[in-house]
């Protein structure tokens, strides 16, 4: 069985108002040898954001994925997110997009150290204890 192809990450910058990829040649290795690996007629989608911008969508990736999916699975409860929201956003909140990359990283590392004592078996059967 093949592994899953990794996402195809490229670093780009706003330059002369286009965004221009910097290391083009590495691009175009790098995609070449993806879009093999994915197959001809895959559909792809593309997503072109601020740096800081992508860093958060994968802290929010990770939390939903890490934390939240095992006590949804566990429990068959759907509200977890809410629970967890309302124990550890900050006052000031009202949504995880409206948090910085360290409020996102604090209330992740909060948020999933309370789940893994208040439910480790959610964890044990996804086969995620001590894996953080």
């Amino acid at each position: 069985m093949n592994a899953k192809p990794k996402p195809l990450i490229v670093s780009a910058v706003v330059s002369d108002g286009k965004v221009r990829i910097v290391d083009d040649f590495g691009y175009r290795v790098r995609s070449k040898k993806a879009a093999e690996a994915w197959g001809e007629g895959t559909a792809l989608s593309i997503r072109i954001e601020p740096e800081g911008d992508a860093k958060k969508y994968g802290q929010l990736k990770w939390w939903y994925g890490y934390v939240v999916r095992p006590l949804v699975e566990y429990t068959g409860d759907a509200e977890w997110p809410l629970y967890l929201k309302a124990m550890f956003m900050p006052e000031d909140k009202t949504s995880l997009t409206e948090l910085g990359y360290d409020e996102m990283k604090t209330f992740s590392e909060e948020s999933e150290a309370w789940a893994r004592v208040a439910c480790l078996e959610a964890y044990e059967q996804c086969g995620r204890e001590c894996a953080g």
